[in-house]
């Protein structure tokens, strides 16, 4: 809930952005149509409750940190206000999940991870976005227990998950070819392990 809420705080502020800098006659792109390439900044929680490999414990544990993200694809906006698309993204970031367990230290770390979605969006006014999407990402994983007795030997395994990814968020034209993005996404990549990212920065159109 404090994530949705930061969103909708964060969409709010770029939108008077964006408000602002037509007022002062900051040119605005027309339209969202074409190609675009962008990157942002995002802060990324991840949970993980599912059992520790050669072990009985059950590992309840979340834990967030700050990530990057890039991104291309196409968008095409239609009558008025609606617009479809079709976007992939790789990225990379985020904390360890750490849990104790009987007899060691289970974690968690991820990799890389990579997306691909398509976006359904309206334009309720010149130069705002707002959408949702909708698809399916991957992650690759290592996941680990450290055992405290030095008889037995730790466990590593890497492990590639993929799983639905749905998110909403909006764009704000800020001057010709560029805008402003904020959005709030998650994933259920399965086996116990979700993803969620609050994420900021910028699209390029050509």
């Amino acid at each position: 809930m404090k994530s949705i809420i930061i969103a909708a705080t964060l969409i709010t502020g770029l939108q008077a952005t964006a408000a602002a800098a037509q007022s002062t006659d900051t040119p605005a792109a027309e339209t969202f149509d074409g190609f675009k390439l962008g990157a942002t900044a995002d802060y990324r929680r991840h949970e993980v409750k599912r059992t520790a490999p050669t072990l009985t414990d059950r590992i309840d544990a979340q834990d967030g940190g700050v990530g990057v993200r890039v991104f291309g694809g196409y968008d095409k906006t239609f009558g008025n206000i609606g617009l479809l698309g079709v976007e992939a993204g790789v990225g990379r970031g985020g904390r360890s999940v750490e849990a104790n367990v009987a007899g060691g230290t289970y974690r968690m770390t991820s990799g890389w991870s990579w997306d691909a979605s398509a976006r359904f969006g309206i334009i309720p006014a010149q130069g705002v976005l707002l959408y949702g999407r909708t698809g399916y990402a991957w992650t690759r994983t290592t996941e680990a227990v450290d055992f405290a007795a030095a008889t037995r030997q730790d466990e590593v395994r890497k492990i590639t998950d993929g799983g639905f990814h749905y998110g909403f968020g909006g764009e704000f034209a800020v001057a010709p070819g560029f805008a402003l993005r904020t959005e709030f996404d998650q994933t259920n990549f399965g086996k116990g392990f979700k993803a969620a990212r609050l994420q900021l920065g910028g699209v390029a159109r050509f």
